[in-house]
């Protein structure tokens, strides 16, 4: 799928284009974010890691982590950083870099 985004990966979860139906915002999948192709498109070239001219992925380091997602439903209207973003979070708050 074009312009696809892991903020899970260990679970497959992904923020990505859905262009089989348009119902955003209703649960469609086991946890990945459903984005109509505009807006997925217009994220993906938005968050970081920003990706050079021709390329269609790119996984952050730890000296650019990328951005941090975190996923709101009416469930879980303010859910805590998890994993990584945990260190991530916390060394922007410090300006220090991440390792």
């Amino acid at each position: 799928m074009p312009w696809t985004q892991f903020f899970s990966p260990e679970r497959g979860l992904a923020l990505h284009t859905a262009y089989w139906h348009d119902q955003f915002g209703v649960k469609k999948s086991h946890g990945c974010v459903n984005l109509s192709p505009k807006d997925a498109r217009w994220l993906y070239f938005w968050s970081d890691p920003q990706v050079p001219p021709g390329w269609t992925m790119a996984s952050g380091a730890l000296e650019a982590p990328g951005s941090v997602v975190r996923v709101r439903t009416k469930a879980e209207p303010n859910p805590p950083a998890k994993g990584y973003a945990i260190k991530v979070l916390e060394a922007r708050q410090h300006n220090a870099p991440v390792y």
